[in-house]
């Protein structure tokens, strides 16, 4: 195991308080780590916002997030405390932890999208940015302490529900095998315990689910299809038969505060679980699960597809295990999902102010044998000459990995150390790829590395397809694994 760095990561808290039609208070405080106080940048300031026109726009993220931000930093105050945060990322080296603390009356608040949010000047989205750690931070009335393991000592559990009858319902059946893979491989160290009529022959039902969950799990992971059932948030469980079995929010979250020690992240990979857009968001599973104790709670806001699931969480999941850090992963998960209109329907509720699931801050992935990579003394079969790597390297500036900065450094963290520690890193995408590119070419294995890396993101675009054909006529032995 490697021991990760401490990022130095400052904090920025913009709290919204209902004045009424419409109309909020907000307050935005700074606070550096490495000072005894934080930093007013705005006080009381008048924010409006539109829940009209956002409607009118609900179903383009792009415009309903650069709507969203205009209202958001419409102030002085606002615009100009955000470039002074943002202001000490610059180059890299740090990151800021944005809490959108809400007033937890308000359900139209709690309703509006955003993690759609966009940097005022760039337009860059802030939920897909490593650099911005994005969390909506709820308060809870539960006086529990909250109890924080080493990663060593972490377990995980894994409820996948496909019940037969879900065609009644109009529901897609979930690829239990498919799910079970995806998260026993992201998961990986922790070995997680699977309840999965396919996997373990056992229904993966409401007592199945609290049983387990009295073992002292500290992630429970449920992919399951959510929906209202008459007006109540739901998940659609099995019962004894493996039929549907609606269970309601209030049913789950009253059974979980009578186990003594709940979960620290709660994982529902289920659509409609973070409320429906504009309905009940309030009494939607992710908020319920916070103020009944559960210190984070990953959930889904509105429908999301099935392919947004299986793409986004096994690399929220991978990446959880780099640092332990929640808000971290789910946004280089959503870096990766970001052609999918629903990349932002993922939802992170959290009432951990540093966004930490581990004590520690220790990596559970084991880097990458690095004994085999040393460089190369002769040209090998697996090398490139300076054409071909020009032609690899416009070929992975195709690549969605590649062009993402967040994504690429999740890629790059997963090289051996001997490459890591040889690459330089560069402002300009296409130069830094050339480089890294370059870099790997001079060690034994270095391209075969870099690719099965990328492949993890990528797989199944048809830039990755295009570069296992460039590969494959220029050296195949790249693509053996």
């Amino acid at each position: 195991m490697t021991l990760l760095a401490h990022n130095h990561i400052y904090d920025l808290e913009i709290r919204l308080r209902s004045m009424g039609e419409g109309r909020y208070s907000a307050d935005m405080q700074f606070n550096d780590p490495a000072s005894a106080a934080p930093v007013d940048f705005a006080t009381d300031v008048s924010i409006t916002l539109d829940y009209v026109a956002l409607r009118t726009v609900t179903n383009d993220p792009t415009r309903y997030g650069a709507l969203l931000s205009v209202m958001l930093f419409a102030d002085t105050q606002m615009r100009d405390g955000w470039t002074r945060s943002i202001g000490y990322t610059e180059g890299g080296k740090a990151a800021l932890r944005l809490r959108l603390r809400l007033d937890g009356d308000d359900a139209l608040l709690h309703a509006i999208h955003w993690e759609t949010l966009q940097h005022p000047q760039t337009g860059r989205f802030f939920a897909i940015d490593e650099r911005i750690l994005l969390s909506r931070y709820l308060t809870s009335t539960e006086s529990a302490p909250v109890v924080r393991r080493s990663p060593g000592a972490m377990r995980a559990l894994v409820l996948i529900a496909n019940p037969s009858n879900l065609a009644r319902y109009r529901l897609a059946p979930v690829n239990v095998a498919a799910e079970a893979e995806h998260a026993l491989t992201a998961l990986g160290e922790l070995q997680p315990d699977v309840i999965a009529s396919n996997v373990k022959e056992q229904r993966a039902t409401l007592p199945a689910l609290i049983g387990a969950a009295r073992g002292g799990y500290d992630i429970i992971y449920v992919v399951a299809h959510g929906q209202f059932v008459e007006g109540k948030p739901s998940l659609c469980l099995e019962d004894e038969h493996g039929n549907v079995a609606w269970a309601t929010g209030t049913v789950i979250t009253d059974a979980l505060c009578q186990i003594t020690r709940r979960p620290t992240l709660v994982i529902l990979a289920a659509c409609e679980t973070a409320g429906n857009d504009y309905e009940a968001p309030l009494s939607a599973l992710g908020p319920d699960l916070i103020q009944a104790g559960v210190p984070a709670v990953l959930a889904m806001q509105g429908k999301i597809s099935m392919i947004a699931v299986e793409r986004m969480m096994p690399i929220f999941l991978r990446e959880l295990q780099r640092d332990g850090m929640i808000d971290r992963a789910l946004a280089a998960a959503r870096a990766v999902g970001r052609d999918l209109l629903d990349w932002w329907r993922p939802v992170l509720y959290t009432r951990l102010r540093d966004g930490r699931i581990w004590e520690e801050h220790i990596s559970t992935i084991p880097d990458v044998p690095t004994t085999s990579l040393k460089p190369k003394s002769v040209q090998a079969n697996s090398s490139l000459t300076k054409e071909e790597a020009r032609l690899l390297t416009n070929a992975l500036l195709g690549c969605p990995s590649m062009m993402d900065d967040s994504v690429r450094e999740a890629v790059i963290r997963q090289l051996p150390e001997t490459i890591r520690k040889a690459r330089t890193r560069l402002p300009r995408t296409d130069a830094d790829v050339r480089t890294l590119v370059a870099v790997c070419n001079n060690y034994a294995d270095g391209l075969r590395s870099l690719l099965a890396e990328i492949r993890f993101y990528d797989e199944g675009t048809p830039a990755m397809a295009e570069v296992d054909l460039l590969v494959q006529r220029l050296r195949p032995a790249l693509l053996e694994m």
